[in-house]
């Protein structure tokens, strides 16, 4: 999650014009998606990936560093956690997604337990803040 210096992740009207996303920022993305191996997502922030990404990986004109992005992308696990979603679908170029229609506690702390890769959480600063208060109770 990106974060200004004086803790804002979004203007107003959820603006995102002020990430800056450039070579040195799609290496530091590529070299972080590399560790990890499951990936939380808010509806929101789930539905933007879903649009782009799978069309980005099989488009060819999109950036080497951006084929990267969408193939790691692709191949991660994908945990999405809405209570209005009622399905998500994979398919050929989008794999790895299920959907959760409420967090429980007891669900982080397995997830939390298992071995493997880093956990991150893509998506809304409530779905961040409603973790960590879980992760805390759960430690």
């Amino acid at each position: 999650m990106m974060v200004s210096l004086d803790g804002y992740f979004e203007g107003p009207n959820h603006d995102l014009s002020w990430h800056v996303v450039d070579q040195e920022f799609n290496r530091f993305a590529v070299e972080q998606l590399n560790q990890i191996g499951t990936l939380f997502f808010g509806r929101v922030t789930y539905r933007l990936f879903e649009d782009y990404w799978p069309k980005a990986g099989r488009d060819p004109t999109t950036s080497k560093d951006d084929l990267e992005i969408a193939q790691v992308i692709d191949d991660i696990e994908k945990i999405v956690f809405s209570r209005t979603l009622t399905t998500v679908k994979e398919t050929k170029d989008w794999k790895n997604v299920r959907l959760i229609r409420e967090a429980q506690p007891e669900e982080i702390k397995r997830l939390k337990q298992l071995s493997g890769k880093d956990i991150a959480i893509f998506g809304s600063n409530d779905l961040a803040t409603n973790f960590l208060r879980m992760a805390s109770s759960t430690s």
